[in-house]
């Protein structure tokens, strides 16, 4: 857990990483620190992450169909 907060601390606020876009300040506040180092545990060792096959699509409707 250290090190996780370590890493964390270390975002800068009102930037967004990776794909995902949840801002530092998100991963900063801690709250999904144990489901996050849960998480990396089982990447480590190798395990099967369950949540990783579920998926939700998002339909986004095209520019001309804004207006």
């Amino acid at each position: 857990m250290e090190e996780l907060e370590k890493v964390t601390s270390k975002l800068k606020n009102n930037k967004a990483r990776g794909i995902d876009d949840i801002p530092g300040e998100v991963w900063k506040c801690g709250v999904l620190n144990p489901q996050l180092l849960n998480m990396c545990n089982d990447v480590y060792n190798q395990k099967e992450i369950n949540i990783w096959k579920k998926s939700c699509i998002i339909p986004l409707p095209k520019k001309e169909t804004l207006a």
